[in-house]
């Protein structure tokens, strides 16, 4: 069954390209010749033997079909190989035959045609000892039906060639699209595991702070669903804003402040000058919840102080508090692991983190391309 043009695959349509310039060429080829033998002083004479050779195409266009629908599709199923072989070598030995038996044809057709009145003297129906055919007169047939089989197993192997190169071209393409969509899954799955982890230490904030102002603990409320709506909206999403993430920022530092007293140091810079930069959301918000977990005591003075610069090239964040408790290392914590992984996988190489614990005050670091 022919398979319309407009109905073939990508890669199928493409194969039909390639094909049809290549025969185009072969069959533009005897006639571009002829014209230039016309061209070098020959006469105007011999167009039959560009019809000729267009005929001698025939059996290879027909044995390059075969093959196209046939047996190549055998050799791209790797449990079909074997018999793809047997297949082949029973395709060239029928179509050595066959190139035989056109080109016997064509030897004998070639004998002039002898009008016999009378039937010869038998002594005259035996040649001359020396005018016998002998069998070495059919050498150069031989040779040529076998040079024909061999441009055949040519022609295969460039049908072949061309199926396999473009199978690969689209699994290449392929992989790479099932890497991308398993890379999306994968930070889909780290922005959902940070979500329940951020709100769950929130909702402690805002349990302990019932007890100590009812007032306060509303107030904490209010700016918990700004969080929440930020989440919900734009959580999910690849990139955002970085007015977004900071706006963020700020709702969450304005609840942490509720909840803690002035013993509390708490200061943010904002030097964002690109508000077209673009950072994965809850990125930085990660940083400064686990600054607030980490490094604010109820007993001693702490602080916690937070800076964001954008410019068109880049991102850089630092975060720096007290330790009031055992810092979450770089290999410890669900929010800082995660971030390390969401930052692989979205970035590469092309980010710069650091954590460092000097003088009682655990400091991150973090630059990333302000553009993905």
């Amino acid at each position: 069954m022919v398979v319309p043009f407009h109905n073939m695959s990508k890669r199928r349509r493409r194969e039909m390209a390639v094909y049809a310039i290549v025969w185009l060429v072969l069959f533009l080829i005897p006639p571009m010749a002829r014209y230039i033998e016309i061209l070098h002083g020959s006469e105007n004479t011999g167009w039959q033997l560009v019809w000729h050779a267009w005929i001698g195409y025939v059996p290879f266009i027909l044995l390059f079909a075969l093959h196209d629908i046939v047996l190549a599709p055998l050799l791209l199923n790797r449990t079909s190989r074997k018999r793809y072989c047997m297949l082949l070598v029973a395709a060239m030995m029928a179509f050595g035959l066959v190139q035989t038996g056109i080109m016997l044809n064509d030897h004998h057709g070639e004998r002039p045609h002898v009008e016999a009145v009378s039937p010869p003297p038998p002594h005259e129906m035996e040649p001359p000892e020396g005018h016998r055919p002998k069998p070495h007169d059919m050498e150069p047939l031989g040779i040529t039906a076998f040079m024909h089989v061999v441009m055949a197993l040519m022609m295969c192997g460039f049908n072949d060639a061309v199926k396999l190169l473009l199978k690969s071209s689209d699994d290449e393409l392929q992989l790479a699209h099932m890497e991308r969509e398993k890379l999306q899954k994968e930070i889909d799955f780290l922005t959902y595991q940070i979500n329940p982890h951020f709100f769950m230490n929130t909702l402690n904030n805002i349990h302990a702070l019932v007890d100590i102002s009812p007032s306060r603990a509303q107030q904490a409320i209010i700016e918990l669903s700004r969080l929440m709506r930020y989440v919900l909206y734009d959580g999910t999403a690849k990139l955002v804003p970085i007015a977004k993430e900071l706006s963020f920022i700020n709702s969450y530092i304005a609840l942490m402040r509720l909840r803690f007293t002035q013993q509390v140091d708490i200061v943010i810079e904002d030097a964002v000058k690109d508000s077209d930069a673009q950072i994965p959301p809850l990125l930085l918000a990660t940083f400064v919840e686990n600054a607030f977990k980490h490094g604010v005591s109820y007993r001693n003075r702490s602080h916690v102080h937070v800076a964001l610069q954008a410019n068109s090239g880049a991102v850089r964040f630092r975060c720096a508090n007290s330790i009031a408790s055992q810092q979450a290392k770089t290999e410890g914590g669900v929010g800082l692991a995660n971030v390390r992984k969401r930052l692989k996988l979205m970035y590469g190489s092309q980010y710069s983190l650091s954590m460092t614990e000097k003088d009682n005050e655990f400091i991150v670091t973090l630059e990333i391309p302000s553009k993905l």
